[in-house]
């Protein structure tokens, strides 16, 4: 993993999609991610980095973003203008493919329209062997729900969230285990110990939803396995 960060998408005019950020407020950026990285949740490192980006709160009021080269850019929040939402330079017109191969581009995911158009260009690519979507630079959105439908044939699942609880009458008998001394357990009260060691990393999750097609009758069964 190199020491600096790559700017995907701007709305300041002198930072550029491109640009390379090494400091944040004359700290490596490496060092000030770090010092928040334990308030960022997320399943993996990746995704904690990506998320403390949208974190708002954790970020100054005002700060220098250094730049590969050695520029500075100043940055206030509260003060700033705004410009349109500047990315990478992505290809334009459809590339050439195979024939029956067809080509779709999704720059976004917030805008409804454009989910609703791409429903629309897959109605009328049903001949095609096979879709390219191509979502080079898409930053996301909302969950395309009619894109996916309009491309399976299967009911599918929704995201299933877990979060980990704590139980506090199970902490406190691991509590006991920290206390006492092995030797002075008896084989009873050992076992009733390692018992609770069950419930030291204690998640609760709830089960993803199974979405029908809307095409599906109400009356008609379906299934996700």
């Amino acid at each position: 993993m190199t020491d600096g960060w790559v700017v995907t998408f701007s709305r300041l005019p002198d930072l550029n999609p491109g640009d390379i950020v090494f400091s944040v407020g004359g700290k490596p950026i490496e060092q000030f991610y770090a010092e928040y990285d334990g308030m960022i949740e997320g399943s993996s490192e990746s995704t904690r980095r990506r998320r403390f980006l949208w974190q708002t709160y954790l970020w100054p009021a005002k700060f220098e973003l250094g730049l590969a080269g050695g520029k500075q850019v100043a940055i206030d929040r509260l003060q700033q203008t705004l410009q349109r939402t500047r990315g990478f330079q992505t290809p334009q017109g459809e590339p050439k493919l195979p024939a029956g191969i067809a080509y779709l581009r999704l720059s976004s995911f917030e805008d409804p329209k454009i989910e609703l158009s791409a429903v629309k260009r897959v109605k009328e690519l049903q001949s095609a062997h096979a879709i390219i979507f191509d979502v080079r630079g898409n930053g996301g959105g909302s969950t395309p729900s009619q894109l996916i439908a309009a491309l399976l044939n299967r009911p599918w699942r929704d995201f299933r969230f877990t979060t980990p609880f704590s139980i506090a009458h199970a902490g406190a008998q691991n509590q006991v285990r920290l206390m006492v001394p092995t030797l002075e357990q008896n084989e009873y009260d050992k076992g009733y110990l390692d018992a609770y060691e069950e419930f030291k990393n204690t998640q609760s999750s709830r089960p993803a939803r199974c979405i029908p097609l809307p095409r599906m009758r109400i009356t008609e069964r379906y299934s996700c396995e």
